[in-house]
């Protein structure tokens, strides 16, 4: 994030996606906060669609490896909600999951 520039950012992350998913698979937790970033990114650069998809994508697979009542379950509907309204949720990444 802190590099301003989204594309090359999006584009490392994808690729971190791209290979983590043939070298690891996608039952990972890393994989869900690859996905997250690149929602984060896909909304900076207003790219809404695309980043309700990611955070989709996060949702879903954090619920195979936490409860449902994960405080952090909020924070990251709460984003593909703001994504839905066409803006970015100012709040951070999350690296961990509570």
């Amino acid at each position: 994030y802190g590099l301003k520039d989204y594309q090359t950012a999006y584009d490392w992350a994808a690729r971190s996606l791209e290979e983590n998913l043939y070298y690891r698979g996608e039952d990972r937790i890393d994989i869900m906060f690859l996905h997250e970033m690149l929602g984060d990114l896909l909304c900076l650069m207003e790219r809404y669609d695309e980043a309700c998809e990611e955070y989709e994508t996060t949702i879903g697979g954090r619920e195979k490896f936490f409860p449902s009542d994960v405080k952090s379950l909020k924070q990251l509907e709460e984003k593909l909600a703001c994504a839905r309204e066409g803006r970015y949720a100012n709040l951070p990444f999350q690296d961990t999951w509570t």
